[in-house]
């Protein structure tokens, strides 16, 4: 769980720095409805972020498959493990 919890900290750093918005603050349950501008534009650029800072990748399908921060935490955690 403590790999998670530090998934979710890094996460909210990538965010801040996509949205250049450094009041957002992320949980598990936060989705794209949650903050303005997280358009499907948006949600590629935060998973081409995400897979350069853990060198990993992403299908198509998991990436449909991802509907909040919990679930990009999930994947994430479960690609390094």
């Amino acid at each position: 769980m403590a790999g998670q919890a530090k998934i979710l900290t890094e996460l909210t750093d990538l965010f801040r720095e996509i949205f250049v918005d450094d009041e957002i603050v992320l949980s598990e349950e936060t989705t794209a409805a949650d903050l303005p501008g997280w358009d499907s534009m948006k949600h590629i650029e935060i998973i081409i972020a995400i897979e350069q800072k853990y060198s990993v990748r992403f299908s198509s399908r998991q990436v449909e498959g991802l509907r909040s921060v919990g679930d990009l935490v999930a994947a994430i955690d479960q690609k390094l493990s």
